[in-house]
């Protein structure tokens, strides 16, 4: 590894940046009250609260830790050997419930209707 990165020659490479659309406050808003229940009852209600959090890019950040991205290990190289995130790391940074059973429609006791809000 290379000890003296040069983060602006990769200027521009993190164009792409998940952003949704202005109006899904809204459209989040009008659906959640009819279908709050069902997605605590699936345990999704959480994960799809989070959606509403905005999502600022550091772009330094992604650059440096894409410096020390491994794709062939999928993990980051560090001097000390090699980090993921493990799911107690996916818990503590945003909270979601790891232990349920997974949230499939094919445990739903009752499927709703095709008539759902637009």
């Amino acid at each position: 590894m290379n000890q003296n990165v040069d983060l602006n020659s990769w200027a521009d490479c993190l164009r792409a940046w998940p952003n949704p659309p202005e109006s899904w406050i809204t459209w989040y808003s009008r659906v959640a009250k009819a279908y709050m229940p069902l997605w605590q009852e699936l345990n999704i209600a959480d994960a799809l609260s989070l959606s509403l959090s905005p999502l600022d890019k550091d772009e330094n950040l992604l650059k440096t830790i894409g410096y020390f991205w491994s794709d062939a290990l999928n993990c980051f190289l560090f001097g000390h050997g090699p980090m993921t995130l493990t799911l107690l790391d996916v818990t503590m940074i945003t909270g979601l419930d790891i232990e349920s059973p997974n949230p499939t429609a094919h445990r739903m006791t009752e499927v709703p209707s095709n008539s759902h809000p637009k």
